[in-house]
């Protein structure tokens, strides 16, 4: 079966409350805000969790969070264990991407998600998975598989010149879904999916 439990077992939920102040001086809090998370390794009692910057970094395209007072990450497994997160590493070249490492006793409980040795191709099947906001009264996510194919790819140059490739993908991504994984028909993971593209 191509996507087994391995698959679902290596995306987790994100989650991220921030205060602090505005440049203006008004304090502001902001509870619950989440998104999604890929197991990308795991090494001794380290793992290692990718996931979008703009999901765990409020400073991150937003204007309004100038002075932080308090952070704090954390995520759950597939098991329903929430787990606080102690270190955060950003991309370089301003990428909307970060590492977020987690100290665990029974890391070897956790699997990653696997990785193709090729690169996707335009019109191939994927398989989008997160926990994008439920729809619901309330703050409330779901478990999300979405199916879609690559409808395309684009060069994206950064303002120091670093230039990457991302993909196009019509499988149903919402609020939430960033930072979840796009998969390819055999369960590797392919991209990071992000509001409106992939990585």
């Amino acid at each position: 079966q191509a996507f087994g439990e391995q698959v679902k077992d290596s995306i987790v939920w994100v989650s991220y409350e921030v205060s602090g102040k505005t440049t203006d001086e008004r304090s502001f809090e902001e509870g619950g805000a989440s998104g999604s998370g890929i197991i990308y390794s795991v090494e001794g009692q380290k793992m290692k969790v990718l996931t979008n910057r703009h999901v765990i970094d409020c400073g991150f395209g937003e204007a309004y969070c100038y002075e932080r007072t308090s952070e704090k990450v954390r995520l759950r497994t597939q098991d329903g264990k929430v787990h606080s997160v102690s270190k955060i590493l950003y991309a370089p070249h301003d990428m909307d991407i970060a590492i977020l490492e987690v100290n665990l006793p029974n890391s070897e409980d956790y699997k990653p998600a696997s990785r193709p040795n090729n690169f996707a191709n335009t019109n191939e099947n994927v398989v989008a998975i997160g926990y994008p906001d439920a729809g619901l009264e309330g703050n409330y996510v779901e478990f999300s598989v979405s199916k879609g194919e690559i409808t395309g790819t684009r060069q994206i140059i950064a303002q120091d010149g670093f230039g990457f490739e991302i993909y196009d993908s019509n499988a149903y991504v919402n609020h939430g879904s960033s930072g979840g994984g796009l998969f390819d028909e055999n369960g590797n993971l392919i991209g990071i999916t992000t509001w409106g593209s992939i990585f």
